[in-house]
């Protein structure tokens, strides 16, 4: 009997797949995959429900049949997400997941579904260029490690450097990323006679978005990771679709949902969000003064 392990972990830093953006405070028109460099001052604090469907699966070749095991299957989790500037173009951002339901066969005990934190998320991160031009964008990011590894909903820490380019001309706006997450403890024991080697991971993701309506925002986004040391043709990859709403007082909401379009482990077939956001500008915004031109000399 031979045991394959279908898991090739997301550049996430909870192994279930990506985790959800900071927000920028561009509501309604945020995406939740892909991180946007801002130059707003502004306080965001968003919390997002996910859903993910049998994102990492096993097989095994009992030499009579081929059984396939989920390891993680329909998970549940909320995540409470903050950016806080420190000056125009520096924030600080913060990624608290909390996992209500995550089933799977390896799960200790067995049978019962893990619930607790995932990874906790700290970045910094860092926009510069032009309002109404081209925007650039670094963010350091650390994943402490006080998720379930154990239950792959969780690393062993994990440091992430990302680059990150876009820009949001009118009603339109387009952002790419590119970086990679580097596990310090790279191997993890899966328990199913063999190993995963999760050292490193290129973290790749694009969105587009229309803003039709000031209170009306719609986007698809991109995300794929590849292993440094696999191959693209294995990396999970998902496309996401997502519409946002604006609200009164700062607030707004958002639902998107997406597939794996890879069929890689790693990608969920069905993922959903469904998020409410509030932000609250540090900053006025500029003043248009109008002027009535003198009448014309008599």
């Amino acid at each position: 009997m031979s045991v394959l392990l279908m898991l090739l972990p997301a550049w996430a830093l909870d192994a279930h797949g990506p985790p959800v953006a900071t927000p920028t405070g561009d509501s309604p028109a945020d995406p939740v995959t892909v991180w946007v460099p801002d130059l707003t001052r502004q306080v965001v604090i968003a919390t997002t429900v996910e859903y993910a469907n049998d994102p990492l699966m096993r097989q095994i070749d009992t030499g009579v049949a081929l059984l396939i095991q989920p390891i993680l299957d329909d998970v549940w989790l909320t995540t409470l997400s903050a950016r806080v500037p420190i000056t125009r173009g520096i924030s600080v951002s913060l990624g608290l997941p909390f996992f209500f339901n995550a089933e799977g066969v390896l799960n200790d005990p067995p049978g019962e579904p893990y619930r607790g934190l995932g990874d906790v998320r700290l970045g910094l991160p860092i926009s510069f260029g032009k309002r109404g031009g081209l925007q650039f964008g670094v963010m350091p990011e650390v994943a402490i490690p006080t998720g379930g590894s154990a239950a792959f909903v969780g690393s062993e820490g994990m440091i992430s450097a990302l680059g990150m380019i876009g820009q949001t001309a009118g009603a339109f706006s387009w952002g790419v990323n590119a970086g990679v997450n580097v596990q310090p403890g790279a191997t993890v024991d899966a328990s199913v006679d063999t190993d995963l080697d999760r050292t490193a991971q290129l973290r790749l993701g694009a969105s587009v978005g229309w803003r039709p309506l000031g209170w009306l925002g719609v986007g698809a986004e991109l995300w794929s990771a590849p292993s440094v040391s696999g191959s693209f043709s294995d990396a999970p990859t998902e496309g996401l679709l997502r519409a946002g709403f604006g609200l009164p007082a700062g607030f707004s909401v958002g639902v998107d949902g997406g597939t794996t379009l890879s069929g890689a482990p790693g990608s969920a077939s069905q993922r959903l969000h469904l998020r409410l956001q509030w932000n609250q500008p540090l900053e006025p915004e500029p003043e248009i003064l109008i002027v009535d031109a003198p009448p014309p000399p008599p």
